[in-house]
């Protein structure tokens, strides 16, 4: 990341886009990589349909047809 510093202000760049990057309106890695507010929204949104777009595959029972199941009582 570049960081362009003169008496008063510093210019962060996006290491994604090449824009302008600020801390308030993005999202800060580490303190070199600052990215800006657009790439950080578009990241959030693929992220999103990713993870929705994760489900039961391959024949795997659903999580939620077994939570909250009364199995039968044992008797000890």
């Amino acid at each position: 990341m570049e960081a362009e510093t003169n008496s008063e202000f510093t210019t962060h760049r996006c290491p994604t886009c090449g824009g302008v990057s600020h801390p308030s309106s993005g999202c800060v890695y580490s303190p070199t990589f600052i990215v800006c507010g657009p790439c950080t929204r578009t990241f959030a949104r693929w992220l999103e349909n990713w993870t929705n777009s994760k489900g039961r595959r391959g024949g795997r029972p659903s999580f939620f047809a077994h939570v909250n199941v009364i199995s039968p009582r044992i008797e000890v």
